[in-house]
């Protein structure tokens, strides 16, 4: 039985020396990968801005002057009459730097943030009623919505 052993053990280690091998004589290497003329194209969501959400219910005792729902880029939002006392400007941007012009009270630059919702309160102070005029330059990518009150 002492012979049977290494003569069994010569078949295996022959076995597995020939299940290694190919009967083709070619190699079984993985091919490579041939490159490609661009790189691929970035995901979708993978430079996606947040959602803004609509602005709070307006407090008390106020009265809204102008209210803009979502937009992308500048716009011209319109005229309207305003007290003397303070008035309230609220807004939500992402996406960019836009300018808030309250003509001829205000012009702000706000950098709105690009991975998150930047929220902006700005107490203005009139001095004498008047005619306002407001209007927002913001590049195309930035997206805001506002609210005046008095």
């Amino acid at each position: 039985m002492t012979r049977h052993v290494p003569v069994l053990l010569a078949v295996l280690a022959s076995a597995v020396l020939l299940a290694g091998c190919s009967g083709t004589g070619g190699s079984r290497a993985a091919p490579t990968p041939t490159p490609t003329a661009e790189p691929p194209a970035p995901s979708p969501t993978a430079h996606r801005q947040p959602d803004v959400p609509e602005l709070p219910p307006t407090a008390g005792g106020t009265r809204t002057l102008v209210a803009v729902p979502l937009r992308e880029a500048g716009s011209t939002v319109g005229t309207f009459s305003a007290r003397a006392g303070e008035m309230d400007v609220a807004m939500y941007c992402t996406g960019g730097s836009l300018t808030v012009h309250i003509d001829p009270v205000s012009t702000s630059t706000v950098v709105c943030g690009t991975a998150d919702v930047t929220p902006v309160l700005n107490v203005l102070h009139l001095r004498a009623a008047q005619d306002v005029q407001v209007s927002v330059d913001a590049p195309p990518g930035v997206r805001w919505n506002l609210r005046i009150e008095q």
